[in-house]
């Protein structure tokens, strides 16, 4: 009795631990993992950890890819060809409050973002996130992002860039 005892112990924990989840909220507190997982893909590790924040039939549908990176290998083809030879420096970022609504069983973002390169260029617009639950820690996952994005002819200041 106890071995069995023993071996079903780590099966109660990982019931007890996933039962103590909160479910995520739909708000800047909720979101801000995945937000802050989302536009990485520049400095994350590796693009398979970028696609991670991803489900894995999650979809990119970007304006440079008119049929969209669907699905975990086209996400992580998109981030290798957006990364390029890692020479070039790029910067992505959340550019103010994202807008979110909780709808269904999903939280739907809008999050404006800019993003840069040298030689100067920039474009800056916004990112439509749908998220569903299913992260790790009982976080969100990108069931789909698109881009929306205005070319400007702003350059963008590398002061204190690392």
């Amino acid at each position: 009795m106890p071995r069995v005892l023993a071996l079903a112990l780590p099966l109660l924990l990982l019931s007890a631990a996933s039962a103590a989840c909160a479910p995520p909220t739909c708000d800047a507190n909720g979101t801000a993992p995945v937000l802050s997982h989302f536009f990485s893909m520049f400095e994350a590790e590796s693009c398979r950890d970028w696609a991670s924040a991803f489900l894995p039939t999650g979809a990119f549908y970007h304006p440079k890819v008119p049929d969209g990176a669907e699905g975990f290998s086209e996400l992580m083809s998109f981030c290798q060809d957006a990364r390029g030879d890692g020479t070039v420096p790029n910067v992505w970022r959340q550019d103010g409050n994202a807008l979110a609504t909780l709808s269904g069983d999903a939280c739907r973002l809008l999050v404006p973002y800019v993003w840069s390169t040298t030689p100067p260029e920039m474009n800056s617009g916004f990112e439509s996130l749908v998220l569903v639950e299913g992260g790790v820690g009982c976080g969100w996952r990108i069931e789909s992002a698109t881009e929306y994005f205005s070319r400007n002819a702003l350059a963008f200041d590398w002061t204190g860039v690392p």
